[in-house]
């Protein structure tokens, strides 16, 4: 059953209301839709589907709320919600991953320019006119950060980031010395010297 999108939100009987949410649900769990796409592939306008769910959600545990009976599909939103996030993560990591392993790997690419002539009309306006393309392979090489980053993640006992650790206070075998010993060391020093 199709229901015309011109339709007033009063006029939707409670259970015609369910069953489109059911169906919107199904749909938009998948993450292959928008929630726009499937309101309407269940035959109701966006703004009312969010108005529905603004109404119920304004007292969802109000038993004189005449919107309370969305609480029997409220789990199933919910829950479809979730599987939508879920599905658009996979695919974003899907991307990710294989963006990285290009740019690890390096990759090559077909880069097309286009070739213009100069033309001019009867006027004297020049104008450029394309005459054709040229083809051209090309080849992004590897880049170095993509490579770190693939390293310190897989392997960071061997790659990881390490902490330098520099003692940087010299000992000083004078330290604590009076004049006088230092004058008397100076002697000794001197005497050895000749």
């Amino acid at each position: 059953m199709t229901l015309k999108l011109h339709r007033k939100i009063n006029s939707y009987k409670k259970k015609d209301i369910i069953e489109i949410i059911k169906k919107i649900c199904i749909n938009y769990r998948r993450g292959e839709f928008t929630l726009e796409s499937c309101c309407k592939n269940a035959g109701v306008p966006y703004r009312t589907f969010k108005d529905w769910w603004a109404r119920y959600e304004m007292d969802p545990h109000n038993k004189d709320n005449k919107w309370n009976f969305l609480a029997e599909v409220a789990g199933l939103w919910e829950n479809a919600k979730n599987e939508h996030r879920k599905e658009n993560e996979k695919v974003l990591m899907h991307k990710a991953e294989s963006l990285l392993t290009k740019a690890v790997t390096g990759y090559e690419y077909e880069e097309i320019t286009t070739i213009y002539s100069r033309s001019i009309d009867k006027h004297g306006n020049v104008t450029l006119v394309p005459v054709g393309f040229r083809k051209k392979k090309r080849f992004r090489p590897p880049s170095v950060s993509a490579i770190i980053f693939v390293l310190t993640k897989l392997k960071p006992e061997i790659y990881g980031q390490r902490v330098l650790v520099v003692n940087d206070k010299i000992k000083d075998e004078y330290e604590g010395w009076t004049m006088e010993k230092i004058d008397a060391e100076l002697e000794r020093l001197k005497k050895n010297i000749t």
